[in-house]
């Protein structure tokens, strides 16, 4: 039998309205009762435990709890569990997906355990008609138990879709279809229950080893003649770290530069990143702020990481290789992994 360990963290897909709005009231274990009580051949196959670790609305979330979250996951996965299914809310798990692929994507002669780990949530709370709360939580079962889902790390599915960790972000804020791989497509999906990947397992990357806590990294969004006022802010605080997400291909305004150099000076690592999909490239001249002027500072390329899974990579990144030439080994091949080039 397959042993599948489920998280439940909370969100709407164990809410019900309530005096104070909808929130977060189900336990775990009675909705994964719910759901195996609905299918008894799959729960012939299974051999599930129920942990709670925490039980809250996915905004209310930061780095170190989804931090604690990736760990637990890590650690299930060590102790002989074959899956962990994690019941999240939609509007942070993409972040704590890909947080946990991090962590446990398998490394030939490493020690991460490999996975998988499916992180599934619902856009209609379980008192709505037409919950798809039991839907995705079945999904999620049958995705773990499935012989194809090994070594894949963490997941997503939804919506009848898997979705890679290194992909998936929420496009729409209530929709069914709220989920999506921008640049790439699900990894699979599901149709009267059977489950069918259509695209192989992605090649690791390096383990980062343990992280006892994430590295603090400041973020600023580009706008036009933003300035570095809010640059000069975060670096005063003293964070290790810098996401800028830029405009276009992953442009910063020309007076944004000076605060970009102070950064450089301080060896306070930085990335841009682009507020619209796609990969970041450095083809544009025209001076500071530019890619080709980003292209010839110690910029780190992102690739097409995007601005959130860029704060994360970054925050463990430095938190485990420091600020020097490991964090860019690192860093790399994370930004190829994320984009499906090795």
């Amino acid at each position: 039998m397959t042993r599948i360990l489920v998280l439940a963290t909370g969100g709407t897909i164990a809410s019900r309205p309530g005096a104070d709005g909808v929130a977060p009231t189900l336990a775990g274990a009675e909705l994964v009762e719910a759901v195996l009580a609905d299918d008894p051949d799959l729960r012939d196959t299974l051999r599930v435990s129920v942990e709670e670790p925490f039980r809250r609305p996915s905004y209310t979330l930061g780095p170190a709890v989804m931090l604690r979250l990736a760990h637990r996951c890590r650690t299930a996965l060590a102790e002989g569990h074959d899956a962990v299914v994690v019941l999240h809310g939609t509007d942070t798990v993409a972040d704590s997906a890909w947080l946990t692929h991090l962590l446990t994507l398998p490394v030939t002669g490493g020690p991460a355990p490999g996975g998988p780990v499916v992180f599934t949530s619902a856009m209609r709370h379980a008192a709505e008609t037409g919950a798809d709360g039991p839907r995705n939580l079945l999904d999620a079962l049958r995705v773990a138990g499935a012989p194809g889902a090994a070594g894949r790390g963490a997941m997503l599915v939804v919506n009848g879709e898997i979705h890679a960790a290194a992909r998936v972000v929420k496009s729409h804020t209530s929709g069914l279809h709220a989920f999506a791989s921008p640049g790439s497509s699900p990894l699979g999906d599901l149709t009267a229950g059977i489950v069918r990947f259509t695209r192989p397992a992605a090649r690791p990357f390096p383990d980062p080893g343990p992280v006892e806590e994430l590295a603090e990294i400041g973020m600023v969004p580009a706008w036009a003649g933003h300035g570095d006022v809010v640059i000069g802010a975060l670096l005063d605080r003293g964070v290790r770290g810098l996401v800028v997400e830029g405009t276009g291909a992953g442009h910063v305004h020309p007076d944004a530069a000076a605060g970009l150099e102070r950064a450089f000076e301080s060896g306070v690592p930085v990335t841009v990143t682009s507020r619209a999909s796609g990969p970041v490239h450095r083809a544009y001249g025209g001076g500071p702020g530019s890619g080709r002027w980003l292209a010839a500072t110690p910029a780190l390329d992102s690739g097409e990481l995007g601005t959130a899974r860029a704060l994360l990579a970054l925050a463990v990144g430095i938190a485990t290789r420091g600020t020097g030439p490991e964090l860019a080994d690192w860093w790399g091949a994370v930004v190829r992994h994320q984009a499906g080039l090795e």
